[in-house]
Protein backbone atom coordinates (compact mmCIF):
# COMPACT_ATOMS: atom_id res chain seq x y z
CA UNK A 1 0.00 0.00 0.00
CA UNK A 2 1.59 3.76 -1.03
CA UNK A 3 2.23 5.51 2.39
CA UNK A 4 0.99 9.43 2.61
CA UNK A 5 3.36 12.32 1.10
CA UNK A 6 5.83 12.65 3.82
CA UNK A 7 7.92 15.58 5.23
CA UNK A 8 10.72 15.39 7.66
CA UNK A 9 11.68 18.01 10.00
CA UNK A 10 14.75 19.13 10.80
CA UNK A 11 14.83 21.23 13.81
CA UNK A 12 16.99 23.23 16.92
CA UNK A 13 14.61 22.53 19.94
CA UNK A 14 14.11 26.19 20.59
CA UNK A 15 12.57 26.58 17.61
CA UNK A 16 9.88 24.23 18.51
CA UNK A 17 6.82 26.25 18.55
CA UNK A 18 7.38 28.05 14.82
CA UNK A 19 8.20 23.77 13.81
CA UNK A 20 4.59 22.89 15.04
CA UNK A 21 3.36 25.47 13.79
CA UNK A 22 4.05 24.12 10.52
CA UNK A 23 3.86 20.95 11.37
CA UNK A 24 -0.20 21.72 11.49
CA UNK A 25 -0.30 23.88 8.54
CA UNK A 26 0.82 20.89 6.59
CA UNK A 27 -1.50 18.24 8.45
CA UNK A 28 -4.29 20.56 7.10
CA UNK A 29 -2.62 20.25 3.40
CA UNK A 30 -3.39 16.88 3.41
CA UNK A 31 0.83 16.18 3.93
CA UNK A 32 2.25 14.38 6.44
CA UNK A 33 4.57 15.85 8.68
CA UNK A 34 7.48 13.90 10.36
CA UNK A 35 8.13 15.59 14.32
CA UNK A 36 10.36 13.32 16.40
CA UNK A 37 8.85 14.82 19.86
CA UNK A 38 5.04 13.76 17.78
CA UNK A 39 6.25 10.62 16.05
CA UNK A 40 8.40 8.80 18.19
CA UNK A 41 6.93 6.79 20.83
CA UNK A 42 7.90 6.35 24.33
CA UNK A 43 10.37 3.33 24.67
CA UNK A 44 11.50 3.42 21.03
CA UNK A 45 14.80 4.08 19.79
CA UNK A 46 15.31 7.52 18.67
CA UNK A 47 18.68 7.41 16.39
CA UNK A 48 16.68 4.14 14.23
CA UNK A 49 13.59 6.09 13.88
CA UNK A 50 14.36 9.21 12.61
CA UNK A 51 17.13 7.17 10.14
CA UNK A 52 14.17 5.22 9.18
CA UNK A 53 12.08 8.40 8.79
CA UNK A 54 14.50 10.67 6.89
CA UNK A 55 14.96 7.19 4.61
CA UNK A 56 11.09 7.39 3.91
CA UNK A 57 10.33 10.93 3.71
CA UNK A 58 9.95 12.67 0.32
CA UNK A 59 11.20 15.96 1.50
CA UNK A 60 13.12 17.29 4.11
CA UNK A 61 12.60 20.47 5.40
CA UNK A 62 15.63 21.95 7.35
CA UNK A 63 14.90 24.92 9.54
CA UNK A 64 17.42 27.57 9.88
CA UNK A 65 17.45 30.02 12.83
CA UNK A 66 20.27 31.99 15.09
CA UNK A 67 19.36 28.42 17.26
CA UNK A 68 19.95 25.86 14.41
CA UNK A 69 23.07 27.09 12.68
CA UNK A 70 25.13 27.69 15.92
CA UNK A 71 23.92 24.27 17.34
CA UNK A 72 25.96 21.34 17.57
CA UNK A 73 24.90 17.82 18.49
CA UNK A 74 22.40 15.87 16.55
CA UNK A 75 20.73 18.12 14.87
CA UNK A 76 24.10 18.39 12.57
CA UNK A 77 23.81 14.68 12.36
CA UNK A 78 20.54 14.79 10.88
CA UNK A 79 21.58 17.48 8.29
CA UNK A 80 24.27 16.03 7.36
CA UNK A 81 22.23 12.70 6.71
CA UNK A 82 19.79 14.88 4.57
CA UNK A 83 22.45 16.36 2.73
CA UNK A 84 24.02 13.12 2.16
CA UNK A 85 20.84 11.32 0.91
CA UNK A 86 20.47 14.50 -1.30
CA UNK A 87 23.25 14.07 -2.85
CA UNK A 88 21.89 10.76 -4.65
CA UNK A 89 19.57 12.14 -6.38
CA UNK A 90 18.88 13.77 -9.94
CA UNK A 91 19.68 17.80 -9.73
CA UNK A 92 16.10 17.92 -10.75
CA UNK A 93 14.36 16.40 -7.65
CA UNK A 94 13.49 18.91 -5.47
CA UNK A 95 14.22 16.84 -1.50
CA UNK A 96 15.74 18.77 0.88
CA UNK A 97 14.40 22.77 1.53
CA UNK A 98 16.13 24.77 3.95
CA UNK A 99 13.71 27.34 5.54
CA UNK A 100 14.53 29.86 6.91
CA UNK A 101 12.36 30.88 9.94
CA UNK A 102 13.95 34.54 11.16
CA UNK A 103 17.07 37.08 9.92
CA UNK A 104 20.19 34.85 10.02
CA UNK A 105 23.49 33.65 7.97
CA UNK A 106 22.58 30.07 6.35
CA UNK A 107 25.45 27.90 6.90
CA UNK A 108 27.64 26.87 3.72
CA UNK A 109 26.03 23.39 3.14
CA UNK A 110 23.31 25.08 2.18
CA UNK A 111 24.15 27.70 0.00
CA UNK A 112 23.87 26.23 -2.95
CA UNK A 113 19.98 25.66 -2.48
CA UNK A 114 17.18 28.44 -3.00
CA UNK A 115 15.57 28.72 0.64
CA UNK A 116 12.36 29.27 1.53
CA UNK A 117 11.94 32.51 4.18
CA UNK A 118 9.03 31.98 6.84
CA UNK A 119 9.04 35.34 8.31
CA UNK A 120 8.17 36.92 4.79
CA UNK A 121 4.67 37.21 4.10
CA UNK A 122 4.50 34.90 1.20
CA UNK A 123 6.90 32.47 2.90
CA UNK A 124 3.94 29.75 3.77
CA UNK A 125 2.21 29.99 0.26
CA UNK A 126 5.86 30.11 -1.30
CA UNK A 127 6.33 26.46 0.82
CA UNK A 128 3.69 24.55 0.11
CA UNK A 129 4.05 25.99 -3.71
CA UNK A 130 7.44 24.36 -3.76
CA UNK A 131 6.59 20.71 -1.91
CA UNK A 132 3.45 20.41 -4.32
CA UNK A 133 5.36 20.94 -7.60
CA UNK A 134 7.52 18.37 -6.13
CA UNK A 135 4.67 16.04 -5.70
CA UNK A 136 3.65 16.81 -9.27
CA UNK A 137 7.21 16.45 -10.40
CA UNK A 138 7.48 12.93 -8.90
CA UNK A 139 3.54 12.02 -10.47
CA UNK A 140 2.02 11.80 -6.63
CA UNK A 141 -0.68 14.54 -6.48
CA UNK A 142 -3.00 11.51 -6.88
CA UNK A 143 -1.76 9.60 -3.62
CA UNK A 144 -1.90 13.21 -1.98
CA UNK A 145 -5.84 13.44 -2.77
CA UNK A 146 -5.97 10.23 -1.64
CA UNK A 147 -4.09 11.31 2.08
CA UNK A 148 -6.74 13.99 2.61
CA UNK A 149 -9.68 11.10 1.95
CA UNK A 150 -8.32 9.41 4.77
CA UNK A 151 -9.96 9.25 8.17
CA UNK A 152 -7.19 11.96 9.55
CA UNK A 153 -7.67 14.21 6.94
CA UNK A 154 -11.58 15.61 5.32
CA UNK A 155 -11.81 15.74 2.11
CA UNK A 156 -12.48 19.32 0.72
CA UNK A 157 -14.63 20.33 -2.28
CA UNK A 158 -12.92 23.52 -3.79
CA UNK A 159 -16.11 25.91 -4.10
CA UNK A 160 -15.92 28.67 -6.70
CA UNK A 161 -18.38 31.45 -7.02
CA UNK A 162 -18.71 35.58 -7.04
CA UNK A 163 -17.90 36.85 -3.43
CA UNK A 164 -20.91 38.53 -2.85
CA UNK A 165 -23.70 39.01 -0.03
CA UNK A 166 -26.48 37.99 -2.54
CA UNK A 167 -24.32 34.60 -2.76
CA UNK A 168 -23.88 33.98 0.98
CA UNK A 169 -27.17 32.53 2.11
CA UNK A 170 -26.49 29.81 -1.78
CA UNK A 171 -22.75 29.04 -0.11
CA UNK A 172 -24.52 28.40 3.90
CA UNK A 173 -27.50 26.52 2.74
CA UNK A 174 -27.21 25.87 -0.17
CA UNK A 175 -24.01 24.08 -1.04
CA UNK A 176 -22.13 23.52 2.38
CA UNK A 177 -25.15 21.56 3.13
CA UNK A 178 -24.56 19.16 0.48
CA UNK A 179 -21.20 18.78 1.47
CA UNK A 180 -21.28 18.46 5.16
CA UNK A 181 -24.35 15.26 4.29
CA UNK A 182 -21.61 13.56 1.92
CA UNK A 183 -18.83 14.25 4.76
CA UNK A 184 -17.02 16.85 2.78
CA UNK A 185 -15.19 19.99 3.67
CA UNK A 186 -15.61 23.23 1.89
CA UNK A 187 -12.67 25.78 0.84
CA UNK A 188 -13.66 28.96 -0.50
CA UNK A 189 -11.00 31.05 -0.63
CA UNK A 190 -12.78 34.08 0.85
CA UNK A 191 -13.21 32.13 3.89
CA UNK A 192 -9.70 31.26 4.35
CA UNK A 193 -7.09 33.36 6.66
CA UNK A 194 -3.82 33.36 4.55
CA UNK A 195 -0.88 35.63 3.56
CA UNK A 196 0.71 35.98 0.02
CA UNK A 197 -0.46 35.10 -3.33
CA UNK A 198 -4.07 34.57 -3.23
CA UNK A 199 -3.70 32.89 -6.83
CA UNK A 200 -1.20 30.39 -5.54
CA UNK A 201 -3.84 29.68 -2.70
CA UNK A 202 -6.24 28.92 -5.42
CA UNK A 203 -4.19 26.81 -7.48
CA UNK A 204 -3.35 24.92 -4.10
CA UNK A 205 -6.83 24.45 -3.01
CA UNK A 206 -8.11 23.36 -6.45
CA UNK A 207 -4.85 20.88 -7.04
CA UNK A 208 -5.78 19.33 -3.03
CA UNK A 209 -9.31 18.89 -3.79
CA UNK A 210 -11.64 15.72 -4.44
CA UNK A 211 -13.97 18.10 -6.68
CA UNK A 212 -14.50 21.64 -7.65
CA UNK A 213 -18.16 23.42 -7.44
CA UNK A 214 -18.75 25.81 -9.47
CA UNK A 215 -21.20 28.06 -9.58
CA UNK A 216 -21.83 30.62 -13.12
CA UNK A 217 -24.83 32.94 -11.88
CA UNK A 218 -23.42 36.35 -12.81
CA UNK A 219 -20.62 34.90 -15.19
CA UNK A 220 -18.02 36.26 -12.81
CA UNK A 221 -15.33 35.58 -14.91
CA UNK A 222 -12.73 34.34 -12.08
CA UNK A 223 -15.13 31.57 -11.89
CA UNK A 224 -14.06 30.34 -15.11
CA UNK A 225 -10.84 31.03 -15.33
CA UNK A 226 -10.99 28.69 -11.73
CA UNK A 227 -12.84 25.95 -14.14
CA UNK A 228 -10.34 26.18 -16.63
CA UNK A 229 -7.49 25.52 -14.45
CA UNK A 230 -9.49 22.18 -12.87
CA UNK A 231 -10.10 21.12 -16.12
CA UNK A 232 -6.24 20.99 -17.13
CA UNK A 233 -5.87 19.52 -13.75
CA UNK A 234 -8.39 17.02 -14.54
CA UNK A 235 -10.17 17.85 -10.96
CA UNK A 236 -13.76 16.66 -10.79
CA UNK A 237 -15.88 19.71 -11.56
CA UNK A 238 -20.01 20.02 -10.78
CA UNK A 239 -21.11 23.09 -12.31
CA UNK A 240 -23.79 25.18 -11.00
CA UNK A 241 -26.10 27.93 -12.58
CA UNK A 242 -29.39 29.74 -11.44
CA UNK A 243 -32.79 29.15 -13.85
CA UNK A 244 -32.62 31.01 -16.50
CA UNK A 245 -29.15 32.52 -15.98
CA UNK A 246 -27.02 32.21 -19.34
CA UNK A 247 -23.97 30.60 -19.67
CA UNK A 248 -20.53 31.64 -21.38
CA UNK A 249 -17.59 30.32 -23.10
CA UNK A 250 -16.86 26.36 -23.25
CA UNK A 251 -19.12 25.19 -20.56
CA UNK A 252 -22.18 25.23 -22.73
CA UNK A 253 -21.69 22.24 -23.83
CA UNK A 254 -21.04 20.82 -20.22
CA UNK A 255 -23.60 19.50 -17.80
CA UNK A 256 -25.00 22.27 -15.22
CA UNK A 257 -27.43 21.81 -12.33
CA UNK A 258 -29.85 24.48 -12.36
CA UNK A 259 -31.26 25.25 -9.35
CA UNK A 260 -34.31 27.63 -8.64
CA UNK A 261 -33.95 28.25 -4.93
CA UNK A 262 -31.51 27.36 -2.22
CA UNK A 263 -33.49 24.12 -1.21
CA UNK A 264 -33.60 23.22 -4.76
CA UNK A 265 -29.44 23.67 -4.51
CA UNK A 266 -29.20 21.58 -1.53
CA UNK A 267 -31.42 19.05 -3.08
CA UNK A 268 -29.97 18.76 -6.24
CA UNK A 269 -26.12 18.93 -5.16
CA UNK A 270 -26.84 16.21 -2.44
CA UNK A 271 -27.86 13.79 -5.10
CA UNK A 272 -24.61 15.33 -7.00
CA UNK A 273 -22.25 14.42 -4.58
CA UNK A 274 -23.68 10.89 -3.73
CA UNK A 275 -23.91 9.70 -7.25
CA UNK A 276 -20.29 10.62 -7.61
CA UNK A 277 -19.16 9.29 -4.46
CA UNK A 278 -21.25 6.11 -5.42
CA UNK A 279 -19.30 5.43 -8.59
CA UNK A 280 -15.92 6.40 -6.83
CA UNK A 281 -15.47 9.22 -9.00
CA UNK A 282 -14.73 11.67 -5.54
Amino acid sequence: MKKAIQVFLIYAIEDRGSVEKVYRKLLEAGIKPWMDIKDILPGELWEDNIRKALRESDFVLVFLSRNSVNKRGFLQKEIQSALKISEEMLDSEIFLIPVRLEECEVPSSFRSFQFVDLSKESGWSKLLEVILYGIEKRGKLDELRKSLEKDEFKSHLFIAMPFSKEMEDRYYYGIQRAADANGFACKRIDKDYFTGDILQQIKIGIDTSSAVIADLTDGNPNVYLEIGYAWGKEIPTILLSEEAKELYFDVRGHRCLIYTSIRHLEEVLTKELEKLKTKGII
